[in-house]
């Protein structure tokens, strides 16, 4: 028997109380895991360490092992699984999430009890289960994929229109990939239900390839895209949220998406929802004073539900930012205005993912991913070249760039 009359028994605690305990235990753990590795940089450890430590992760463990558990354990379990009140979840639905906290009440039992040989063996059963969860997720590359699709179709919509904004728009695919498949609460078949999670592309001019991922979810036809500035069609130039499914703000003036970003999360706080806000801003943009309103008005109401990406690819439209009007040093700047700052390469999905869940687990503040990434990302032609941010490809450009986006494809399926 795990214990007796004679010993702590856990309806002695409050079970969320233990749970915060065994949470503290499971971060720790996993941490020294993760520093087994071999010599990393804290904030690459950081950021791996918080991909393991989220509810879905522990909910996968908790169902894994149960076969190892005893009676009791299993008993402690459900009791913290119970227990947990019905808030809807930052990384996992809410099932998931009751799970997760009836195995860190577990932990946090046996930790208390100074069962360590047990506690010990039951984590590491577990991280070796997350292990492979995540070796599963990782070896798919069903996301990028979804990012290289909608490259596809916002080049065949900015083709066919014969105008528009390529390499803007490929330069973020990666990062709205990971959100619409991955992080954002979202529901493609109800648009505009209550809890999702929101989306403001504030540099609205890339709409193409917004239009290319909502698509590829499935909120329209992907034969949509293809309608791009059509004037019998509602796919305009810039996000239109009265017209389009899947669009949460009309964009299109620069400066103006993030404060409307604002206004969502503060509304959130206000109406004690728990629905994030993401934003995607250019670094062009950042040359508009508004955003700098903003960035204060983020901070000073402590907007830690918003998350906003900064699209770092150098270049606008009269050439490379740093000339045109240099705002460096960005990092330095957004931390002065009180933000949470997080940089990252914009086309590694491993680098997306650890920061949206940092970026979650960050509290009193917003915050800023600063994404170093490539205007034109990949099409070989358009790569780090100015003039693609507001040129449609010809003919013969096109089928080039199809035949390059196909070819990463098949290679991401092999």
């Amino acid at each position: 028997m795990l214990f007796s009359e004679s010993e702590l028994n856990p309806h002695e605690y409050n079970p969320l109380a233990l749970a915060y305990i065994g949470d503290t235990v499971y971060d720790l753990f996993i941490r020294t895991k993760v520093l087994e590795k071999g010599n990393r940089h804290v904030t690459d450890m950081h950021k791996e360490s918080v991909r393991y430590v989220n509810a879905h992760s522990q909910c996968i463990s908790a169902r894994s092992i149960e076969s190892i558990l005893t009676e009791e354990e299993i008993h402690v379990l459900k009791w913290g699984r119970n227990a947990k009140s019905n808030t809807s979840p930052k990384n996992a639905d809410i099932v998931d999430y009751r799970t997760a906290t009836g195995f860190e009440t577990l932990l946090g039992f046996l930790y208390l009890k100074n069962d360590y040989d047990r506690l010990a063996y039951i984590m590491n059963a577990a991280f070796d289960k997350i292990k492979q969860y995540r070796s599963d997720i990782f070896m798919n590359h069903a996301t990028e994929i979804h990012a290289y699709e909608a490259r596809k179709h916002a080049l065949t919509g900015i083709y066919n229109a014969g105008c528009g904004h390529p390499g803007g728009s490929l330069s973020i695919a990666d990062i709205l990939a990971v959100l619409y498949f991955e992080k954002m609460n979202i529901d493609p078949s109800d648009p505009l239900k209550q809890d999702r999670d929101r989306f403001v592309l504030s540099k609205g001019h890339c709409a193409p390839i917004l239009y290319g991922i909502l698509a590829e979810r499935g909120y329209f036809p992907i034969e949509k895209c293809a309608e791009l500035r059509n004037i019998t069609s509602n796919m305009q130039g810039h996000p239109d949220m009265k017209s389009i499914p899947g669009v949460d703000m009309s964009t299109g003036s620069l400066g103006q998406g993030i404060s409307a970003a604002n206004g969502m999360a503060l509304s959130a706080k206000l109406s004690g929802q728990d629905y994030r806000v993401y934003s995607i801003l250019g670094d062009g943009e950042i040359e508009e004073g508004q955003v700098w309103e903003a960035a204060m008005f983020a901070a000073h109401y402590k907007l830690d539900n918003l998350t906003a990406f900064l699209d770092c690819n150098g270049l606008q439209i009269d050439g490379p930012t740093s000339e045109v009007m240099n705002s460096a040093p960005l990092d330095e700047k957004f931390r002065a205005f009180n933000w949470h700052v997080i940089t990252i390469d914009a086309h590694n999905f491993d680098e997306i993912r650890g920061a949206i869940e940092e970026a979650k687990q960050t509290k009193g503040k917003p915050t800023m991913i600063i994404a170093k990434s490539v205007k034109g990302k990949g099409v070989s032609y358009m790569e780090n070249q100015a003039k693609w941010h507001g040129m449609a490809p010809n003919a013969e450009d096109y089928a080039l760039a199809i035949k390059e986006l196909d070819e990463i494809i098949s290679n991401l399926k092999k």
